[in-house]
């Protein structure tokens, strides 16, 4: 559809010589939506990985408590959200619903607690089951993990499971929390999509 988007450019000189030999010439291009086609918004499918082991008590739970809800203030009623918390062991704390009990949902948020190991794999691996239950190509779909990265020899699942989500079309973003977070693998999960 024509006006869509709106394309500009700049050459690095005004004028271009023509030259019996080979010429470097550099082309900026900016490439921006119109204001019709940025005003549409596809509706997301958001689900969160939230770490709830024992490391992760005091400023960092506060802190992915605060990201999730600073999330959800800019999702809309249409949109889907799942919230899983792993610590040893996964639980759905959000099973995969439009934010339509916005309330509710931040009441569950609030009253996560940190205890237990880690066991990040389980918790990624039940993030992306509630975000396949509502993953359609109408709807932008994301798993989001916050954690310290601190996992229990569980690495390689981790990275197994980002490639799935990749494969299946859910990308992971993965937040680290804290000062001793381990980059090597966050990054590894973020790539893998």
């Amino acid at each position: 559809m024509p006006g869509e988007v709106s394309l500009n450019y700049q050459l690095n000189n005004a004028m271009v010589p023509v030259l019996q030999t080979q010429q470097l010439v550099y082309v900026l291009l900016d490439v921006r939506p119109t204001g019709a086609v940025s005003a549409v918004r596809m509706p997301l499918n958001a689900a969160f990985a939230l770490d709830r082991s024992g490391s992760m008590d005091g400023e960092k739970l506060r802190n992915v408590k605060e990201a999730v809800k600073l999330a959800l203030d800019q999702m809309q009623a249409e949109d889907i959200v799942s919230i899983v918390a792993f610590d040893s062991s996964a639980h759905v704390l959000v099973p995969s619903q439009p934010l339509t009990q916005r309330q509710s949902i931040l009441s569950k948020l609030s009253g996560l607690s940190a205890d237990g190991g880690t066991g990040m794999a389980k918790g990624m691996q039940k993030a992306l089951d509630e975000a396949l239950k509502n993953h359609r190509p109408d709807r932008a779909s994301r798993l989001i993990l916050l954690t310290d990265g601190q996992t229990a020899s569980d690495e390689r699942r981790c990275e197994q499971i980002a490639a799935d989500a990749g494969e299946k079309g859910i990308p992971i973003t993965a937040f680290g929390l804290g000062s001793d977070w381990n980059e090597s693998l966050l990054e590894s999960i973020g790539q893998k999509n």
